[in-house]
């Protein structure tokens, strides 16, 4: 799939009759203590000597303060900020105060990757353990949002990192990945979650891993790693559909995000085909392929001469950019899989979002039979969409569009979005200090993009704090 130059004279700048830079909004629905501290947390993110050093800080002040001291510090900062809580109860009453604003939480459960290697003992035991968070998550998401639930998920939290980049490997020929991701919803269809597998259905699994996985020279551990993972997804799915809870499948690092749009297609295939589009995919905007990538799962899913199933598709620019460029670089042979600079970025980002919208129109804006969630704190690309929406008639209860920004950020976009009628998501994490502290440490080191362009929000804060002074 070849990349196309992307311009500025692709976009303009957008114009809403909403005006994100009202501080009034944002005054109304935080504390003077929480004006302050997001101010000073959002400066303490764009500083390059705490953010590159992020981790260690982390842990030289929990070294230096002891536990409980550096909990009750972490609370009072990026904790309180981007966390929406330690526990269920907390993560409630967060959701509660949400809801009030018109906002609409969205449960995402921290788990990144172990720092250290772990046995295939402790790995299982792990997967198994996230399986049972991820399935509670979904519980929690339903219970804590009766209108569209929506939850996000890492799929690196119930299968190894390796297993996803072989799958990688299959998703490079169109017409192999389109074969690939059918035997997959097929072996989805099969692996049946606590319940005994009969000899005809073993054999069918056989079968299609071998054509799967053929010729592998491990094909045997990686048969039993994919089944494995075939069954909790299908647990965590299979929950999702009980509770009718929309699942956004988390994009993450580039060398193995082929292997999750393999699993997005065969999950689309087995759960998109009812009345609603229960799970979405997402397509990062700062890589250069994003688009051509975009473009060909929306054909193979919507197409009726092809599956003919729901679509849904969470567009972003993207989390990783300082792995992207470092460690991703060196695997795809020193070249950075993303654009080269922040215009590209955007440019890429407004471009696929005016994409998406056609493609809506195209299928029917009331009928969901594609569904996207613009996740952005860029006020500019939120207009242009706001815009777009309104020049193609895609009505905001439609639900074929909504928007999602993280906890702790961009408030003064969140709420009176919200407040002019569009559907708007709050992505919360929830766990302990200890849970989330590597969450926290990507929040400030990967999201550049993010945290470089928080000029607007810390001088909407800033006029907050003089307001309330006044």
């Amino acid at each position: 799939m070849g990349t196309k130059s992307i311009s500025s004279s692709n976009v303009r700048d957008a114009k809403s009759d909403i005006n994100f830079l009202d501080y009034r909004a944002v005054q109304a629905s935080k504390t003077r203590a929480e004006l302050i501290r997001a101010l000073a947390v959002l400066h303490l993110c764009s500083i390059d000597l705490f953010v590159s050093r992020a981790l260690l800080w982390m842990r030289l002040g929990r070294r230096l303060l002891g536990q409980r001291c550096f909990n009750a510090l972490m609370r009072r900062s990026f904790f309180g900020q981007f966390v929406g809580g330690a526990t269920e109860a907390e993560l409630r009453q967060t959701a509660e105060a949400q809801r009030r604003q018109g906002l609409r939480p969205m449960i995402a459960v921290p788990m990144e990757e172990p720092m250290r290697k772990l046995s295939d003992e402790e790995l299982t035991r792990l997967y198994e353990e996230n399986t049972a968070k991820q399935v509670r998550a979904v519980e929690l998401s339903a219970q804590l949002n009766s209108n569209r639930p929506k939850m996000q998920l890492k799929l690196t939290s119930l299968m190894p990192t390796s297993l996803l980049q072989k799958l990688a490997t299959l998703h490079g020929d169109l017409a192999v990945a389109d074969a690939a991701s059918e035997v997959l919803s097929q072996l989805l269809q099969l692996a049946v979650p606590d319940t005994p597998c009969s000899t005809k259905s073993r054999q069918q699994q056989q079968d299609l891993l071998r054509r799967l996985l053929p010729a592998a020279s491990d094909a045997g551990r990686l048969s039993d790693q994919l089944l494995a993972a075939v069954v909790r997804t299908r647990r965590v799915f299979d929950a999702a559909k009980r509770h009718s809870v929309q699942i956004l499948i988390d994009a993450e690092y580039s060398h193995i995000n082929p292997g999750i749009s393999l699993f997005y297609l065969a999950l689309a295939t087995v759960y998109n085909a009812e009345d609603y589009c229960m799970v979405f995919n997402t397509y990062q905007c700062y890589l250069r392929d994003t688009i051509d990538t975009y473009n060909w799962h929306m054909d193979l899913l919507l197409s009726t001469s092809r599956r003919g199933v729901r679509a849904g598709a969470k567009i972003v620019r993207g989390a990783y950019l300082h792995w992207e460029n470092g460690q991703g670089a060196e695997i795809n042979g020193g070249r950075s899989r993303v654009w080269s600079s922040l215009e590209e970025t955007n440019c890429s980002y407004n471009r696929a979002v005016s994409i998406a919208l056609d493609r809506i129109v195209t299928e029917g804006s009331n009928s969901s039979r594609h569904e996207v969630i613009l996740a952005t704190q860029n006020s500019n690309s939120i207009s242009l969409c706001l815009d777009g929406m309104r020049r193609r008639c895609i009505s905001p209860e439609s639900g074929a569009v909504s928007f999602g920004q993280l906890y702790g950020m961009a408030d003064y976009i969140s709420v009176p979005l919200a407040q002019s009628g569009y559907q708007v998501y709050k992505s919360i994490p929830y766990g302990s200090v200890d849970e989330t502290l590597l969450y926290l440490v990507r929040r400030a080191n990967e999201n550049k993009l993010i945290f470089d362009g928080v000029r607007e929000e810390k001088s909407v804060l800033r006029a907050a704090l003089r307001a309330g002074r006044a």
